[in-house]
């Protein structure tokens, strides 16, 4: 009766830094995209019967389209599971650069979701920014401390990873505000 499975992603490190731990900290919560209903294509099972049944990823997105697919197969009645035995190995960025193009990838697969796909206005989409990336200045002290996710670093590592979730969250929101070029580059 299971239509999807997203399975484990690990974090392969093989270049030590700042931006590797923050990959492996922050990439692919995939237990917890899958207990909300989706799941990252990096460890995604789809039977052929659901394809068939909703259609292939939606190809217009510049991302997120592994959670518009997951989306529509819940919403066709698919059943999406996770499985912590089916382990990928990812390997983590390696350079800010990197990490600022993924975020700005993801940024305009959001933009193309809410303003064209759902037909929502400007307003409406800062409102749901403002939600989603509001300070949490708790939060990012509990990191600092070791207490949320950064307890396997040294304090030194935990300030960068710190700095640079602080630094993606408002350069998620530019990205998504930003006027997109004539055509999204992928």
């Amino acid at each position: 009766e299971v239509g999807l499975v997203g399975g484990r992603i690990g974090i392969l490190v093989e270049q030590p830094g700042l931006v590797a731990d923050y990959d492996s900290v922050f990439a692919f919560p995939q237990e917890r995209y899958v207990s909300q209903g989706t799941s990252v294509t990096a460890n995604l099972f789809v039977r052929r019967r659901v394809f068939e049944s909703v259609g292939p990823f939606n190809a217009d997105l510049q991302s997120s389209g592994d959670f518009e697919l997951c989306r529509r197969a819940g919403e066709g009645g698919h059943r999406l599971i996770y499985s912590a035995d089916a382990l990928v190995l990812h390997p983590a960025r390696e350079s800010l650069d990197a990490l600022l193009r993924k975020n700005r990838r993801v940024a305009g697969g959001f933009r193309r979701r809410e303003f064209e796909l759902r037909g929502r206005g400007t307003w409406e989409v800062v409102k749901d920014l403002r939600v989603m990336l509001r300070p949490r200045p708790r939060y990012w002290w509990r990191m600092l401390a070791g207490r949320e996710k950064t307890g396997h670093l040294p304090v030194s590592r935990r300030a960068g990873v710190v700095a640079i979730c602080i630094l993606l969250y408002y350069h998620f929101a530019l990205s998504v505000l930003r006027k997109p070029p004539a055509k999204d580059q992928h």
